[in-house]
């Protein structure tokens, strides 16, 4: 079970680490 939750805690980080990344850019442009 830990093991699934450090797979979701860490597709998260990468979700949002990418959503941060295309609003940087949204507001760049």
């Amino acid at each position: 079970m830990l093991h699934c939750e450090n797979n979701v805690a860490f597709l998260m980080q990468a979700v949002f680490r990418r959503l941060r990344d295309f609003f940087v850019l949204s507001i760049a442009y």
